[in-house]
């Protein structure tokens, strides 16, 4: 059975990305698009005001305020393509080789893997994922032996096809129809549920598993329940000051059954800045790396 990675925006934190929502608000790319946008000046008020954004939210906040369709979509694309733009000029070559985030995937992926393959979710738009993927194979080299496959769930920068928006279970007025996710011609459907239906572990990193992500793992997880006993495996890795908003939102995701969930050997939460956590694998240099994270 596969094992499915998920990968969050804390996963590109880590790695060093500046790819934060926060961070795009205060760049010089944003504000040097930042012509009579009202969306914009909406998303710079709600952050000046909590420090922090949530992108979705607001968009279907500020879609609720806005008295024409037509001009909110065009607001919305701007907003996608400046974006886009910052995105594309984050240094992937800056990327911290010795993060733990990166070292949590060159670990995993330089383990034979067999007839099993490790299907990594990535919920971000980055090539994060991708060119710390690209190195460890290439340092590698024949060495290199797991079949992986690398899914982006809303699309990605190389790709040009970022999608914004809210999901399907947001009630919305049928002429804001278009800001559903599935709604967006870019739109590549990803059977989700399906993949982590048949994983034998779940791995989450740097995901929030907020609302937003609900639709996608409110199955596994009360599935993951039933067959608690069993032996699947969900570990979430992020930073301890998550602990306590992630633990709300599995309370959410499990009906209030959180309990049940955290009394499971099989479930874990790992923080990944404790010392006691650090992953004692690195990118092959002068050595080699082998079977198992080992160097030669």
């Amino acid at each position: 059975m596969d094992t499915v990675v998920a990968l969050g925006n804390g996963f590109d934190i880590s790695l060093g990305l500046a790819t934060r929502y926060s961070d795009f608000l205060k760049s010089k790319i944003f504000f040097s698009n930042h012509f009579s946008n009202g969306l914009f000046d909406h998303l710079v008020n709600v952050k000046d005001i909590n420090g922090w954004i949530d992108f979705e939210h607001e968009i279907y906040e500020y879609a609720l305020t806005n008295p024409d369709p037509k001009v909110f979509k065009q607001e919305l694309q701007e907003l996608c393509n400046v974006f886009h733009n910052y995105l594309r000029s984050l240094d992937l070559d800056a990327i911290d080789r010795h993060s733990h985030a990166f070292k949590f995937l060159g670990h995993h992926l330089s383990k034979r893997n067999g007839n099993n393959k490790t299907i990594i979710l990535n919920f971000n738009f980055t090539g994060g994922a991708a060119w710390a993927i690209n190195l460890v194979k290439r340092r590698l080299g024949a060495d290199f032996n797991h079949n992986y496959r690398l899914i982006y769930v809303h699309g990605s920068v190389a790709d040009e096809d970022l999608i914004f928006g809210v999901n399907d279970y947001v009630e919305l007025p049928s002429e804001y129809h278009f800001i559903k996710k599935s709604a967006n011609r870019l739109y590549k459907p990803t059977d989700v549920h399906r993949i982590l239906k048949t994983a034998l572990k779940v791995n989450c990193y740097g995901l929030s598993l907020g609302e937003s992500d609900h639709t996608y793992f409110k199955e596994y997880i009360l599935n993951f329940l039933k067959f608690i006993e069993g032996h699947q495996e969900f570990k979430v890795y992020n930073v301890e000051e998550a602990f306590d908003d992630i633990h709300y939102q599995l309370g959410e995701l499990t009906d209030r059954n959180l309990s049940q969930l955290r009394s499971s050997p099989q479930y874990e939460f790992i923080d990944v800045n404790s010392t006691d956590n650090e992953i004692d694998w690195q990118l092959p240099g002068k050595g080699r790396i082998g079977v198992g994270g080992k160097i030669k």
